[in-house]
Protein backbone atom coordinates (compact mmCIF):
# COMPACT_ATOMS: atom_id res chain seq x y z
CA UNK A 1 0.00 0.00 0.00
CA UNK A 2 2.77 2.44 0.78
CA UNK A 3 4.30 1.89 -2.59
CA UNK A 4 1.08 2.93 -4.21
CA UNK A 5 1.41 6.20 -2.34
CA UNK A 6 4.95 6.61 -2.95
CA UNK A 7 6.29 9.32 -5.27
CA UNK A 8 7.87 6.39 -7.95
CA UNK A 9 3.51 5.54 -8.25
CA UNK A 10 2.85 9.39 -9.11
CA UNK A 11 5.78 9.59 -11.36
CA UNK A 12 4.38 6.90 -13.39
CA UNK A 13 0.66 8.02 -13.43
CA UNK A 14 1.95 11.57 -14.61
CA UNK A 15 3.86 9.83 -17.25
CA UNK A 16 0.50 7.54 -18.03
CA UNK A 17 -1.45 11.36 -17.92
CA UNK A 18 1.09 13.04 -20.53
CA UNK A 19 1.12 10.74 -23.03
CA UNK A 20 -2.85 11.01 -23.47
CA UNK A 21 -2.62 14.60 -23.49
CA UNK A 22 0.62 15.81 -25.47
CA UNK A 23 1.28 13.71 -28.47
CA UNK A 24 -0.51 15.61 -31.98
CA UNK A 25 -1.90 18.39 -30.04
CA UNK A 26 -2.51 19.82 -33.62
CA UNK A 27 -4.57 17.15 -35.14
CA UNK A 28 -8.13 18.37 -34.41
CA UNK A 29 -8.51 21.73 -36.00
CA UNK A 30 -9.45 24.48 -33.53
CA UNK A 31 -13.13 24.84 -32.47
CA UNK A 32 -15.02 28.18 -32.52
CA UNK A 33 -14.52 28.76 -28.80
CA UNK A 34 -10.59 28.24 -29.27
CA UNK A 35 -10.18 29.83 -32.22
CA UNK A 36 -11.19 33.27 -30.27
CA UNK A 37 -8.97 32.18 -27.34
CA UNK A 38 -6.07 31.70 -30.14
CA UNK A 39 -6.95 35.67 -31.39
CA UNK A 40 -6.75 36.83 -28.33
CA UNK A 41 -3.73 35.04 -27.25
CA UNK A 42 -2.00 36.09 -30.20
CA UNK A 43 -2.42 39.35 -30.00
CA UNK A 44 -1.32 39.74 -26.39
CA UNK A 45 2.10 37.96 -27.66
CA UNK A 46 1.73 40.22 -30.34
CA UNK A 47 2.07 43.09 -27.65
CA UNK A 48 -0.85 44.43 -27.70
CA UNK A 49 -2.23 44.71 -24.31
CA UNK A 50 -5.20 42.70 -22.58
CA UNK A 51 -8.24 44.07 -21.66
CA UNK A 52 -10.75 42.02 -19.72
CA UNK A 53 -14.03 42.35 -21.12
CA UNK A 54 -16.51 40.08 -19.49
CA UNK A 55 -18.93 40.20 -22.42
CA UNK A 56 -16.29 38.62 -24.59
CA UNK A 57 -14.30 36.42 -22.55
CA UNK A 58 -13.70 34.80 -19.52
CA UNK A 59 -10.78 35.26 -16.82
CA UNK A 60 -6.81 36.34 -18.16
CA UNK A 61 -5.25 33.46 -17.40
CA UNK A 62 -5.55 31.14 -20.41
CA UNK A 63 -4.48 34.49 -22.49
CA UNK A 64 -1.85 35.16 -20.40
CA UNK A 65 -0.40 31.20 -20.54
CA UNK A 66 -0.97 30.73 -23.94
CA UNK A 67 1.24 34.16 -24.35
CA UNK A 68 3.62 32.57 -22.01
CA UNK A 69 4.06 29.72 -24.56
CA UNK A 70 4.20 31.37 -27.12
CA UNK A 71 6.93 33.34 -25.99
CA UNK A 72 9.08 29.95 -25.49
CA UNK A 73 7.84 27.62 -27.77
CA UNK A 74 6.72 29.81 -30.96
CA UNK A 75 2.89 30.84 -32.14
CA UNK A 76 1.41 27.40 -33.26
CA UNK A 77 -1.70 25.25 -32.36
CA UNK A 78 0.77 23.06 -30.05
CA UNK A 79 1.87 25.87 -27.77
CA UNK A 80 -1.89 27.61 -27.99
CA UNK A 81 -3.11 24.07 -25.98
CA UNK A 82 0.09 23.15 -24.13
CA UNK A 83 -0.82 25.08 -21.17
CA UNK A 84 -4.23 23.13 -21.18
CA UNK A 85 -2.44 19.95 -21.18
CA UNK A 86 -0.06 20.35 -18.92
CA UNK A 87 -2.72 21.61 -16.68
CA UNK A 88 -4.50 18.69 -17.21
CA UNK A 89 -1.41 16.23 -16.18
CA UNK A 90 -0.48 18.03 -12.78
CA UNK A 91 -4.00 17.84 -11.59
CA UNK A 92 -2.54 14.28 -10.61
CA UNK A 93 -0.55 16.61 -8.23
CA UNK A 94 -3.32 18.53 -6.24
CA UNK A 95 -3.74 14.98 -4.32
CA UNK A 96 -0.07 15.17 -3.00
CA UNK A 97 -0.95 17.75 0.16
CA UNK A 98 -3.83 15.28 1.44
CA UNK A 99 -2.42 11.50 0.14
CA UNK A 100 -1.86 10.45 3.26
CA UNK A 101 -5.54 11.03 4.22
CA UNK A 102 -6.16 8.60 1.41
CA UNK A 103 -5.91 5.05 3.53
CA UNK A 104 -4.61 1.80 1.57
CA UNK A 105 -3.18 3.66 -2.01
CA UNK A 106 -6.27 5.61 -1.89
CA UNK A 107 -4.87 8.49 -3.20
CA UNK A 108 -3.13 6.30 -6.42
CA UNK A 109 -6.45 5.33 -7.72
CA UNK A 110 -8.07 8.77 -7.50
CA UNK A 111 -4.46 10.12 -9.38
CA UNK A 112 -5.14 7.15 -11.94
CA UNK A 113 -9.03 8.01 -13.04
CA UNK A 114 -8.05 11.64 -12.84
CA UNK A 115 -5.20 10.64 -15.18
CA UNK A 116 -6.93 8.89 -18.03
CA UNK A 117 -10.62 9.91 -17.95
CA UNK A 118 -12.31 11.04 -21.18
CA UNK A 119 -13.60 13.99 -20.14
CA UNK A 120 -10.73 15.13 -18.03
CA UNK A 121 -8.47 13.91 -20.91
CA UNK A 122 -10.07 15.31 -24.36
CA UNK A 123 -10.42 18.68 -22.47
CA UNK A 124 -7.08 18.85 -21.54
CA UNK A 125 -6.42 19.15 -25.21
CA UNK A 126 -8.08 21.90 -25.93
CA UNK A 127 -7.30 25.76 -25.80
CA UNK A 128 -10.16 26.96 -23.31
CA UNK A 129 -10.62 27.78 -19.66
CA UNK A 130 -12.23 24.94 -18.18
CA UNK A 131 -9.12 22.56 -17.38
CA UNK A 132 -7.15 25.50 -15.76
CA UNK A 133 -10.97 25.86 -13.12
CA UNK A 134 -10.43 21.93 -12.61
CA UNK A 135 -6.71 22.00 -11.17
CA UNK A 136 -7.34 25.18 -9.55
CA UNK A 137 -10.45 23.80 -8.06
CA UNK A 138 -8.39 20.46 -7.02
CA UNK A 139 -5.57 22.66 -5.49
CA UNK A 140 -8.16 25.10 -3.43
CA UNK A 141 -9.87 22.05 -1.68
CA UNK A 142 -6.61 20.38 -1.16
CA UNK A 143 -5.38 23.22 0.70
CA UNK A 144 -8.65 23.76 2.34
CA UNK A 145 -8.23 20.17 3.88
CA UNK A 146 -4.84 20.63 5.04
CA UNK A 147 -5.71 23.87 6.83
CA UNK A 148 -8.74 22.42 8.67
CA UNK A 149 -5.75 20.08 9.63
CA UNK A 150 -3.86 22.86 10.93
CA UNK A 151 -4.80 26.38 10.35
CA UNK A 152 -1.41 28.02 9.36
CA UNK A 153 -0.37 31.56 7.68
CA UNK A 154 0.97 29.16 4.85
CA UNK A 155 -1.98 26.82 4.49
CA UNK A 156 -4.55 30.10 4.26
CA UNK A 157 -1.84 31.69 1.71
CA UNK A 158 -2.56 28.21 -0.29
CA UNK A 159 -5.86 28.60 -0.37
CA UNK A 160 -5.85 32.18 -1.15
CA UNK A 161 -3.93 31.42 -4.00
CA UNK A 162 -5.99 28.30 -5.27
CA UNK A 163 -9.00 30.12 -5.24
CA UNK A 164 -7.79 33.31 -7.30
CA UNK A 165 -6.54 30.96 -9.68
CA UNK A 166 -10.20 29.42 -10.39
CA UNK A 167 -11.70 33.46 -10.08
CA UNK A 168 -8.78 34.63 -12.88
CA UNK A 169 -10.08 31.51 -14.83
CA UNK A 170 -13.97 31.79 -14.83
CA UNK A 171 -16.75 33.17 -13.67
CA UNK A 172 -18.14 30.14 -12.54
CA UNK A 173 -15.65 29.73 -9.98
CA UNK A 174 -18.18 31.10 -7.59
CA UNK A 175 -20.37 27.51 -7.82
CA UNK A 176 -16.79 26.40 -7.19
CA UNK A 177 -16.64 27.62 -3.75
CA UNK A 178 -20.37 27.16 -2.67
CA UNK A 179 -20.12 22.84 -3.35
CA UNK A 180 -16.10 23.26 -1.84
CA UNK A 181 -18.31 25.33 1.31
CA UNK A 182 -20.99 22.46 1.03
CA UNK A 183 -18.05 19.80 1.61
CA UNK A 184 -16.35 21.42 4.22
CA UNK A 185 -19.73 21.61 6.33
CA UNK A 186 -20.21 18.05 5.92
CA UNK A 187 -16.54 16.76 7.27
CA UNK A 188 -17.31 19.73 10.46
CA UNK A 189 -19.32 17.53 13.05
CA UNK A 190 -16.17 14.51 12.35
CA UNK A 191 -13.95 17.28 13.05
CA UNK A 192 -15.52 17.80 16.42
CA UNK A 193 -16.85 14.69 16.93
CA UNK A 194 -12.80 13.30 17.11
CA UNK A 195 -12.08 15.70 20.14
CA UNK A 196 -12.96 14.63 23.11
CA UNK A 197 -16.67 15.92 24.27
CA UNK A 198 -14.89 17.74 27.54
CA UNK A 199 -12.26 19.62 25.09
CA UNK A 200 -15.22 20.30 22.20
CA UNK A 201 -15.81 24.06 23.32
CA UNK A 202 -12.06 24.58 23.90
CA UNK A 203 -10.24 23.24 20.92
CA UNK A 204 -12.93 25.29 18.47
CA UNK A 205 -12.31 28.21 19.95
CA UNK A 206 -8.67 27.62 19.78
CA UNK A 207 -9.11 26.59 16.44
CA UNK A 208 -11.33 29.56 15.42
CA UNK A 209 -8.25 32.09 16.77
CA UNK A 210 -5.78 30.33 14.86
CA UNK A 211 -7.87 30.51 11.53
CA UNK A 212 -8.78 33.89 12.39
CA UNK A 213 -4.93 34.91 12.70
CA UNK A 214 -3.99 32.55 9.61
CA UNK A 215 -6.87 34.12 7.40
CA UNK A 216 -5.04 37.81 6.38
CA UNK A 217 -2.81 35.87 4.88
CA UNK A 218 -5.00 34.11 2.29
CA UNK A 219 -7.11 37.04 1.85
CA UNK A 220 -3.90 38.93 0.51
CA UNK A 221 -3.16 36.30 -1.33
CA UNK A 222 -6.39 36.36 -3.31
CA UNK A 223 -6.57 40.12 -3.70
CA UNK A 224 -2.85 40.48 -5.07
CA UNK A 225 -3.55 37.95 -7.74
CA UNK A 226 -7.30 39.41 -8.30
CA UNK A 227 -6.11 42.79 -8.48
CA UNK A 228 -2.79 41.62 -10.54
CA UNK A 229 -4.17 39.97 -13.28
CA UNK A 230 -7.40 41.79 -14.15
CA UNK A 231 -5.59 45.47 -14.09
CA UNK A 232 -3.51 43.44 -16.40
CA UNK A 233 -0.35 43.85 -14.43
CA UNK A 234 -1.59 47.58 -13.60
CA UNK A 235 -2.33 48.98 -16.99
CA UNK A 236 -6.10 48.50 -17.07
CA UNK A 237 -7.47 49.35 -13.74
CA UNK A 238 -10.88 49.15 -15.60
CA UNK A 239 -10.35 45.31 -15.58
CA UNK A 240 -10.74 45.53 -11.67
CA UNK A 241 -14.46 47.33 -12.16
CA UNK A 242 -15.44 44.77 -15.06
CA UNK A 243 -14.20 41.82 -12.55
CA UNK A 244 -16.97 42.48 -10.36
CA UNK A 245 -19.74 43.77 -13.38
CA UNK A 246 -19.21 40.14 -15.03
CA UNK A 247 -21.32 38.27 -12.39
CA UNK A 248 -24.23 39.85 -13.39
CA UNK A 249 -24.65 38.48 -17.04
CA UNK A 250 -23.07 35.16 -16.12
CA UNK A 251 -25.59 34.79 -13.57
CA UNK A 252 -28.51 35.58 -15.78
CA UNK A 253 -27.44 33.01 -18.30
CA UNK A 254 -26.94 30.54 -15.93
CA UNK A 255 -31.10 31.25 -15.04
CA UNK A 256 -32.15 31.63 -18.57
CA UNK A 257 -30.07 28.92 -20.01
CA UNK A 258 -29.40 31.92 -22.72
CA UNK A 259 -28.74 29.03 -26.02
CA UNK A 260 -27.31 26.48 -23.91
CA UNK A 261 -30.41 25.56 -21.66
CA UNK A 262 -30.56 21.84 -20.82
CA UNK A 263 -32.34 19.58 -18.65
CA UNK A 264 -31.67 18.56 -14.89
CA UNK A 265 -30.49 15.51 -15.95
CA UNK A 266 -28.14 16.22 -19.09
CA UNK A 267 -24.95 15.88 -16.79
CA UNK A 268 -25.97 12.04 -15.18
CA UNK A 269 -26.22 11.08 -18.77
CA UNK A 270 -23.29 12.61 -20.01
CA UNK A 271 -21.70 11.30 -17.04
CA UNK A 272 -22.17 8.26 -18.61
CA UNK A 273 -19.48 8.86 -21.08
CA UNK A 274 -16.84 10.29 -19.07
CA UNK A 275 -17.20 8.88 -15.65
CA UNK A 276 -18.98 5.41 -16.86
CA UNK A 277 -19.73 3.28 -13.72
CA UNK A 278 -17.98 5.64 -11.45
CA UNK A 279 -21.11 7.64 -11.48
CA UNK A 280 -22.56 5.14 -9.36
CA UNK A 281 -19.75 3.82 -7.71
CA UNK A 282 -19.72 7.15 -5.58
CA UNK A 283 -23.36 6.77 -4.17
CA UNK A 284 -21.68 3.40 -1.95
CA UNK A 285 -18.47 5.82 -1.59
CA UNK A 286 -20.33 8.24 0.05
CA UNK A 287 -22.28 6.09 2.39
CA UNK A 288 -19.04 4.43 3.71
CA UNK A 289 -17.87 7.79 4.30
CA UNK A 290 -20.84 8.27 6.05
CA UNK A 291 -20.72 4.61 8.05
CA UNK A 292 -17.07 5.57 8.86
CA UNK A 293 -17.03 9.19 9.63
CA UNK A 294 -14.09 10.52 8.32
CA UNK A 295 -13.04 13.33 7.51
CA UNK A 296 -12.02 13.65 3.82
CA UNK A 297 -14.56 11.28 3.09
CA UNK A 298 -17.69 13.34 4.26
CA UNK A 299 -15.98 16.63 2.46
CA UNK A 300 -15.49 14.64 -0.62
CA UNK A 301 -19.29 12.95 -0.86
CA UNK A 302 -20.63 16.50 0.10
CA UNK A 303 -18.53 17.96 -2.47
CA UNK A 304 -19.73 15.25 -4.85
CA UNK A 305 -23.57 15.71 -3.78
CA UNK A 306 -23.40 19.67 -3.74
CA UNK A 307 -21.21 19.71 -7.49
CA UNK A 308 -24.13 17.01 -9.09
CA UNK A 309 -27.16 18.92 -7.55
CA UNK A 310 -26.17 22.68 -7.92
CA UNK A 311 -24.69 22.20 -11.98
CA UNK A 312 -27.70 20.21 -12.81
CA UNK A 313 -30.22 22.92 -11.52
CA UNK A 314 -28.45 25.48 -13.46
CA UNK A 315 -30.14 25.29 -16.63
CA UNK A 316 -26.82 27.24 -18.16
CA UNK A 317 -25.21 23.44 -19.23
CA UNK A 318 -22.05 22.46 -21.75
CA UNK A 319 -20.53 19.07 -21.86
CA UNK A 320 -17.03 20.61 -19.90
CA UNK A 321 -18.69 21.96 -16.63
CA UNK A 322 -19.45 18.15 -16.06
CA UNK A 323 -15.57 17.93 -15.04
CA UNK A 324 -16.25 19.50 -12.04
CA UNK A 325 -18.47 16.46 -10.89
CA UNK A 326 -16.19 14.20 -12.22
CA UNK A 327 -13.39 16.05 -9.95
CA UNK A 328 -15.21 15.24 -6.38
CA UNK A 329 -16.38 11.84 -8.23
CA UNK A 330 -13.02 10.47 -8.68
CA UNK A 331 -11.63 11.31 -5.34
CA UNK A 332 -14.52 10.19 -3.09
CA UNK A 333 -14.75 6.98 -5.32
CA UNK A 334 -10.39 6.97 -4.60
CA UNK A 335 -10.78 7.29 -0.82
CA UNK A 336 -13.57 4.44 -0.74
CA UNK A 337 -11.12 2.39 -2.78
CA UNK A 338 -8.37 3.15 -0.52
CA UNK A 339 -10.22 2.40 2.75
CA UNK A 340 -11.22 -1.19 1.12
CA UNK A 341 -7.57 -1.76 0.50
CA UNK A 342 -7.21 -0.79 3.72
CA UNK A 343 -9.73 -3.34 5.63
CA UNK A 344 -8.66 -6.18 3.26
CA UNK A 345 -5.21 -5.88 4.21
CA UNK A 346 -5.52 -6.11 7.79
CA UNK A 347 -5.16 -9.62 9.21
CA UNK A 348 -7.08 -8.61 12.16
CA UNK A 349 -9.99 -8.49 10.03
CA UNK A 350 -12.58 -11.83 9.79
CA UNK A 351 -11.47 -13.39 6.59
CA UNK A 352 -15.15 -12.72 5.18
CA UNK A 353 -14.78 -8.95 5.56
CA UNK A 354 -11.14 -8.77 3.54
CA UNK A 355 -12.67 -10.97 0.81
CA UNK A 356 -15.72 -8.44 0.23
CA UNK A 357 -12.91 -5.25 1.03
CA UNK A 358 -10.99 -6.78 -1.66
CA UNK A 359 -13.80 -7.27 -4.13
CA UNK A 360 -14.80 -3.85 -3.55
CA UNK A 361 -11.52 -2.47 -4.56
CA UNK A 362 -11.38 -4.85 -7.29
CA UNK A 363 -14.75 -3.07 -8.48
CA UNK A 364 -13.21 0.18 -8.03
CA UNK A 365 -11.16 -0.50 -10.35
CA UNK A 366 -12.51 -2.70 -12.95
CA UNK A 367 -13.73 0.10 -15.10
CA UNK A 368 -10.29 2.16 -15.51
CA UNK A 369 -9.21 -0.18 -18.58
CA UNK A 370 -12.43 1.12 -20.64
CA UNK A 371 -11.99 4.67 -19.56
CA UNK A 372 -8.33 4.49 -21.09
CA UNK A 373 -9.06 2.50 -23.97
CA UNK A 374 -12.17 5.65 -24.63
CA UNK A 375 -9.68 8.03 -23.99
CA UNK A 376 -7.14 6.85 -26.14
CA UNK A 377 -9.63 6.17 -29.38
CA UNK A 378 -10.70 9.89 -28.39
CA UNK A 379 -6.97 11.20 -28.94
CA UNK A 380 -6.14 9.30 -31.50
CA UNK A 381 -9.14 8.85 -34.17
CA UNK A 382 -12.60 10.31 -32.60
CA UNK A 383 -11.68 13.60 -31.45
CA UNK A 384 -14.23 15.15 -34.08
CA UNK A 385 -16.92 12.58 -33.98
CA UNK A 386 -20.13 14.01 -32.76
CA UNK A 387 -21.18 10.44 -31.46
CA UNK A 388 -19.03 11.54 -28.23
CA UNK A 389 -21.06 13.59 -26.65
CA UNK A 390 -18.32 15.80 -25.21
CA UNK A 391 -17.61 16.71 -29.16
CA UNK A 392 -19.93 19.84 -29.04
CA UNK A 393 -19.70 21.86 -31.92
CA UNK A 394 -16.44 21.09 -32.90
CA UNK A 395 -14.81 21.54 -35.78
CA UNK A 396 -14.53 18.61 -38.49
CA UNK A 397 -11.39 17.81 -39.72
CA UNK A 398 -12.48 18.43 -43.05
CA UNK A 399 -11.75 22.13 -42.30
CA UNK A 400 -8.20 21.55 -42.86
CA UNK A 401 -9.23 21.42 -46.76
CA UNK A 402 -10.69 24.74 -46.87
CA UNK A 403 -7.45 26.13 -45.02
CA UNK A 404 -5.52 24.33 -47.90
CA UNK A 405 -7.69 25.97 -49.96
CA UNK A 406 -7.57 29.77 -48.76
CA UNK A 407 -3.79 29.33 -48.85
CA UNK A 408 -3.20 27.64 -52.09
CA UNK A 409 -5.19 30.39 -54.25
CA UNK A 410 -3.49 33.21 -51.75
CA UNK A 411 -0.43 31.82 -53.43
CA UNK A 412 -1.20 31.56 -57.06
CA UNK A 413 -2.47 35.15 -57.22
CA UNK A 414 -0.21 37.27 -59.56
CA UNK A 415 0.37 39.89 -56.94
CA UNK A 416 1.04 37.57 -53.98
CA UNK A 417 3.48 39.25 -51.45
CA UNK A 418 2.75 36.54 -48.70
CA UNK A 419 0.63 39.11 -46.38
CA UNK A 420 -2.78 37.36 -48.00
CA UNK A 421 -5.24 38.43 -50.01
CA UNK A 422 -8.56 40.92 -49.50
CA UNK A 423 -10.81 38.76 -48.04
CA UNK A 424 -14.60 39.62 -46.78
CA UNK A 425 -15.45 37.58 -43.98
CA UNK A 426 -19.04 37.12 -43.15
CA UNK A 427 -19.56 35.58 -39.46
CA UNK A 428 -17.26 33.13 -40.42
CA UNK A 429 -15.03 34.75 -37.97
CA UNK A 430 -13.32 31.80 -35.71
CA UNK A 431 -11.37 29.89 -35.74
CA UNK A 432 -9.98 30.83 -39.79
CA UNK A 433 -9.08 34.53 -38.26
CA UNK A 434 -6.05 32.68 -36.12
CA UNK A 435 -5.11 30.42 -39.14
CA UNK A 436 -4.51 32.74 -41.69
CA UNK A 437 -3.00 35.60 -39.35
CA UNK A 438 -0.57 33.32 -37.58
CA UNK A 439 0.10 31.95 -40.95
CA UNK A 440 1.18 35.59 -42.25
CA UNK A 441 -2.11 36.89 -43.58
CA UNK A 442 -2.15 41.08 -43.02
CA UNK A 443 -5.24 41.31 -40.83
CA UNK A 444 -5.97 45.09 -42.48
CA UNK A 445 -6.67 43.23 -45.52
CA UNK A 446 -9.44 41.39 -44.28
CA UNK A 447 -12.89 43.13 -43.55
CA UNK A 448 -14.86 41.01 -40.53
CA UNK A 449 -18.62 41.29 -40.22
CA UNK A 450 -21.64 40.33 -38.81
CA UNK A 451 -24.43 42.16 -39.87
CA UNK A 452 -25.96 43.14 -42.22
CA UNK A 453 -24.43 41.01 -45.27
CA UNK A 454 -21.41 42.85 -46.87
CA UNK A 455 -22.17 45.81 -49.36
CA UNK A 456 -21.73 45.06 -53.03
CA UNK A 457 -18.56 47.48 -52.78
CA UNK A 458 -16.80 45.45 -50.40
CA UNK A 459 -17.39 42.40 -52.73
CA UNK A 460 -16.18 44.10 -55.64
CA UNK A 461 -12.79 45.05 -53.71
CA UNK A 462 -12.38 41.28 -52.53
CA UNK A 463 -10.43 38.26 -54.09
CA UNK A 464 -11.69 36.43 -51.55
CA UNK A 465 -15.48 36.06 -49.51
CA UNK A 466 -16.24 33.81 -47.14
CA UNK A 467 -19.66 33.35 -45.93
CA UNK A 468 -21.72 31.31 -42.87
CA UNK A 469 -25.02 30.40 -43.71
CA UNK A 470 -27.00 33.11 -41.89
CA UNK A 471 -26.22 35.89 -45.05
CA UNK A 472 -25.44 33.42 -47.94
CA UNK A 473 -28.45 33.53 -50.46
CA UNK A 474 -27.61 37.33 -50.02
CA UNK A 475 -24.09 37.31 -50.40
CA UNK A 476 -24.40 34.84 -53.77
CA UNK A 477 -26.43 37.24 -55.18
CA UNK A 478 -24.10 40.05 -54.97
CA UNK A 479 -21.62 37.97 -55.68
CA UNK A 480 -23.48 37.43 -59.01
CA UNK A 481 -24.06 40.59 -59.32
CA UNK A 482 -20.14 42.22 -59.64
CA UNK A 483 -21.30 40.84 -63.25
CA UNK A 484 -17.42 38.60 -63.09
CA UNK A 485 -16.90 34.80 -62.62
CA UNK A 486 -16.63 33.25 -59.21
CA UNK A 487 -16.31 29.90 -57.68
CA UNK A 488 -17.98 28.61 -54.89
CA UNK A 489 -16.60 26.14 -52.54
CA UNK A 490 -18.64 24.51 -49.57
CA UNK A 491 -16.64 23.04 -46.39
CA UNK A 492 -18.45 21.48 -43.85
CA UNK A 493 -16.96 22.78 -40.69
CA UNK A 494 -19.21 21.27 -37.83
CA UNK A 495 -22.22 19.30 -37.95
CA UNK A 496 -24.78 20.46 -39.80
CA UNK A 497 -23.23 23.72 -40.56
CA UNK A 498 -20.96 24.33 -44.21
CA UNK A 499 -19.20 27.67 -44.50
CA UNK A 500 -19.16 28.40 -48.17
CA UNK A 501 -16.39 30.27 -50.02
CA UNK A 502 -16.11 32.70 -53.08
CA UNK A 503 -13.12 32.32 -54.95
CA UNK A 504 -12.14 34.66 -58.17
CA UNK A 505 -12.61 32.31 -60.77
CA UNK A 506 -9.24 33.78 -62.32
CA UNK A 507 -7.77 32.89 -58.75
CA UNK A 508 -9.17 29.37 -58.88
CA UNK A 509 -8.16 28.68 -61.97
CA UNK A 510 -4.48 29.90 -61.43
CA UNK A 511 -4.49 27.66 -58.11
CA UNK A 512 -5.54 24.19 -59.76
CA UNK A 513 -3.49 24.84 -62.44
CA UNK A 514 -0.62 25.00 -60.03
CA UNK A 515 -2.02 21.81 -58.68
CA UNK A 516 -4.81 22.34 -56.20
CA UNK A 517 -4.33 20.97 -53.24
CA UNK A 518 -1.87 18.14 -54.19
CA UNK A 519 0.45 21.42 -53.74
CA UNK A 520 -0.86 23.27 -50.90
CA UNK A 521 0.27 22.01 -47.97
CA UNK A 522 -1.03 21.91 -44.39
CA UNK A 523 0.43 22.71 -41.90
CA UNK A 524 1.59 25.20 -42.76
CA UNK A 525 4.37 26.60 -40.37
CA UNK A 526 3.07 29.86 -38.71
CA UNK A 527 4.35 33.72 -39.00
CA UNK A 528 4.05 37.13 -38.53
CA UNK A 529 2.47 39.21 -41.26
CA UNK A 530 5.36 42.39 -41.28
CA UNK A 531 7.90 38.74 -41.07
Amino acid sequence: MRKLAGPGSFAALLLLALWLRLPDLDVSPLHQDEGLNAWLTLALHWNEPFRYLPSDNHGPLLYYVGALCFGAFGVSEISLRLGPALAGALLLLALAPVRRSFAGGGAFVAGLLVAIAPGLVYFSRAAIHEIYLVLFTALWAAALARFARRPTSGWAAACGAAAAGCFITKETALLTAACIAVGALAAAPALLAAWPRSERGARALAFAREAARAAPAGVGVFAAVIVVFYTSFFTHAAGLRAFFEAFGPWFEYGATGRNQGKPFGYFWELMAATEGAYRFLALPAALLACVRRDRLGLALAGWTLAAFALYSAIPYKTPWCVLQIDLPVFWLVGWAAGQCLAAASEPARRPATRVAAALAFAAALAPAPGLFARSLEDVRERYDDPARPYVYYHTQRSYFVMLQDLFGVADAAPDADGRGPRVVNSEATDPVRWYVHSRGWAPERTRYLENPAPSLAWIEEAQIVISSIRHLDEIRSRVAATGEPWHEEGYPTRPGLVTTVFYRQALWDRYQAAGGRAASPWPRAPRRPDS
